[in-house]
């Protein structure tokens, strides 16, 4: 049960099935997609790859552990946190639906987008619990005014720039997850281009 466990704690379970479907698969021996619909799946799938990605980058700014100036710990509300609080959650659904999309898996996305929301909000529900633990009233009055999911647009017009690290930071620490994002693009798209002359073939 341990491993399992530990599956479950580090969130592999929501992207592990979909992330082997994609690699694994070969979609276009399963059916033939119309060509007409392909440059759009690519560029619907980039399109959001890139805002999850800059989305990413924007609230890895902000995510950690904030002190005031008598030392003590108080969470984030600044930034893309003033605007939802699990904006870091998003980014990666988001992310990962723009890879489904380019993968030419499209049917693929309602389902995964049912799933991780479902596990998000479960991890959430125990991440709230532990904030309203240690902040009490002050969280629970962020969470009436802060959405957990859908951002509210106003917000986007107040929002205040307070990050913890700089853009240097934050750039150092994804590079490992860009460098392997777009790896994996690349692949997804020599592997449907020779898969798509390979059923040419057949």
């Amino acid at each position: 049960m341990k491993p399992i466990k530990k599956l479950f704690r580090k969130r592999i379970d929501i992207y592990a099935p979909f992330g082997i479907f994609l690699i694994f698969v070969p979609v276009n021996l399963i059916w033939r997609i119309p060509k007409e619909i392909i440059p759009a799946l690519y560029i619907a799938g980039i399109g959001l790859v890139a805002i999850g990605a800059l989305f990413r980058f924007w609230s890895a700014r902000y995510c950690g552990k904030k002190l005031t100036h008598s030392g003590t710990k108080k969470f984030v509300t600044t930034g893309p946190y003033s605007v939802f609080r699990n904006p870091l959650y998003v980014a990666n659904i988001t992310i990962t639906l723009g890879f489904i999309l380019f993968a030419h898996f499209w049917f693929l996305a309602p389902f995964f987008l049912i799933y991780s929301l479902i596990r998000y909000t479960m991890i959430v529900k125990r991440e709230e619990h532990s904030l309203e633990s240690a902040f009490g009233d002050e969280y629970r009055e962020y969470k009436r005014n802060v959405r957990r999911w859908l951002p509210n647009p106003i917000r986007f017009f107040r929002i205040k720039n307070e990050p913890l690290y700089g853009w240097g930071k934050v750039i150092k620490r994804e590079a490992p997850h860009t460098i392997i994002a777009s790896i994996a693009l690349v692949f997804l798209f020599f592997k449907n281009i020779l898969l798509d002359v390979f059923v040419r073939f057949l």
